[in-house]
């Protein structure tokens, strides 16, 4: 089953000037810690959506961490932004968590309870105070896409009050409460296991990155497309594309020519079989890393401040 996550950014003030969560001395990133949190707690896709003057910078923010950014045509109210992140993600997940930057403080552990439930839609509390991620089933968002009165309120309460059978689901973590304030020191995280995992032969020649780009293909059916959202020259999306195709030994792009727009690429079955077996690999390597590192690490690892 697919999973994903939704990060609303409302504006460039929650991520520009600060550091990713490793940086030091100037604030650190909400947005880089919702989307690791995220990841960790398993989520396949995540997606952020902003206002369309802050998408440039935001795509820097988090270059490289395989994260897709994208924005309404036109027009910031908070109200598009969520219906354009639902749009999105409506064909691609099954279940999908829906977060605020302004609230990046939810664990893994709380993020990844609400991904495991199994109701269609479920909302955290700690204390009986609500908080993020809110956790759905896509099968919910055409109905959601319907809302009026969302264009008057704030989008995600306009969900809670439209979804009257939210179930709640009750978590130790107190960060799912939490708003991001710039004039406070910014709670640190505990200290986790990253692994980046590559494919090789002659050379390495597929890891997060070519997934990435096999995955933006198969969404734009356009390579320049997927480079564009990639932030990469077409050229050198092409390069990555020939040194996968000819270090796994077989056609993973299928070219087609002419036609209206000129022409369009998909992938081919072996090219859709690699990436969803790249997935699963790395999901089952990343589940027996952080049981590993709890087993080596338990007794040293520093407390979360």
């Amino acid at each position: 089953m697919a999973t994903g996550a939704l990060l609303i950014v409302f504006g460039s003030n929650l991520y520009e000037g600060m550091t990713p969560i490793r940086g030091g001395g100037q604030k650190a990133s909400p947005v880089h810690r919702a989307v690791r949190t995220f990841q960790r707690a398993g989520a396949d896709l995540v997606v952020l959506v902003s206002p369309p003057d802050c998408l440039d910078s935001l795509k820097k923010h988090v270059a490289h961490m395989s994260a897709f950014c994208i924005a309404p045509k036109s027009g910031s109210p908070s109200f598009l932004l969520l219906r354009e992140g639902l749009l999105h993600l409506q064909s691609k997940c099954e279940r999908v968590l829906l977060a605020s930057a302004d609230y990046p403080f939810f664990s893994t552990d709380a993020a990844a309870a609400v991904l495991a439930s199994n109701a269609p839609s479920v909302v955290p509390t700690h204390e009986g105070k609500e908080g993020y991620p809110i956790g759905l089933s896509t099968a919910l968002i055409p109905e959601l896409l319907q809302i009026q009165e969302m264009e008057e309120q704030p989008p995600f309460a306009a969900l809670k009050r439209h979804i009257r059978t939210f179930s709640t689901l009750e978590v130790r973590d107190r960060g799912i409460i939490l708003p991001f304030d710039q004039s406070s020191e910014v709670p640190q995280p505990s200290v986790f296991p990253e692994l980046r995992i590559r494919l090789v032969r002659r050379k390495p020649f597929f890891g997060q990155g070519s997934s990435d780009l096999l995955s933006l293909i198969e969404e734009t059916h356009s390579v320049r497309l997927a480079c564009q959202r990639m932030g990469m020259s077409y050229s050198k999306g092409w390069k990555i594309l020939r040194d996968m195709e000819s270090e796994w030994g077989t056609p993973l792009i299928l070219r087609r020519q002419g036609g209206k727009n000129g022409g369009s690429s998909s992938l081919t079955a072996e090219g859709r079989a690699l990436l969803e077996a790249y997935r699963k690999f790395e999901k089952v390597v990343q589940g027996m890393a952080q049981e590993a590192f709890q087993s080596c690490f338990h007794v040293l690892l520093p407390p979360a401040r």
